[in-house]
């Protein structure tokens, strides 16, 4: 039961993030408006059942907190019951992983992003920029499993001992990207994730009631 439940949730992210989240990108250019609506239209394709999704799923094997070997395989066998979906894995060496993050476009022809990975201590900010461009600029759902929201940490305004750091990295990035937004991994994700945190209860405030995946929450969970 407990392993059907992390497949449905799993599903559910993948579902949300492919159908409500494509639309989120704004995009300037000829070629990049074209590749809106390439992207749309795969989901309209997907949505009549005719074309699989297809995911880029990034990982890290071999890193020494989480089995990526075991969790790609359950995750990957899983959704397929239940979705028409063609993974595409990366990760198998960590740096192949980092490398191809680096690359303008990774995310072009896919439907959705999973990034399952663990990268907490990599400070490369133009590789940080480029992940974040993938859904913010090209419109592409991006898919956040557990340490994937603990990654790229020295970005956080929360560790105390890198605030000064923090800010000089800050000043040099408005220095030579005066147009581009300091790629806050926290700000992407949503939550400033640093750790494990103590299991408690919390609040949750539906900040608003517009947008397709909020639209039917109640105002506090």
């Amino acid at each position: 039961m407990k392993n059907r439940t992390f497949m449905w949730s799993i599903l559910l992210s993948l579902t949300v993030t492919l159908f409500a989240g494509c639309a989120a990108g704004v995009l300037e250019s000829d070629d990049s408006e074209r590749a809106l609506a390439d992207q749309k239209q795969r989901v309209s394709n997907h949505t009549l059942g005719t074309k699989p999704i297809q995911a880029l799923y990034i990982t890290s094997f071999g890193n020494v907190w989480h089995d990526y070997l075991h969790q790609k395989e359950a995750i990957m066998e899983g959704v397929g019951r239940y979705a028409n979906i063609e993974f595409s894995l990366v990760g198998k060496d960590p740096e192949d992983a980092l490398e191809l993050m680096k690359q303008e476009h990774f995310s072009a022809g896919y439907d959705v992003v999973v990034y399952n990975m663990c990268f907490p201590d990599d400070t490369d900010l133009e590789r940080i920029n480029n992940i974040i461009s993938q859904t913010r600029d090209l419109g592409v759902p991006a898919v956040l499993l557990h340490c994937a929201m603990h990654s790229f940490q020295e970005t956080s305004p929360s560790l105390p001992e890198n605030r000064l750091e923090l800010m000089a990295l800050e000043y040099e990035w408005a220095e030579n990207n005066p147009d581009v937004d300091f790629p806050h991994w926290w700000e992407f994700t949503g939550v400033d994730s640093l750790t494990h945190d103590w299991p408690r209860a919390f609040t949750a405030d539906r900040f608003t009631g517009d947008h397709p995946i909020t639209a039917r929450l109640p105002l506090e969970i």
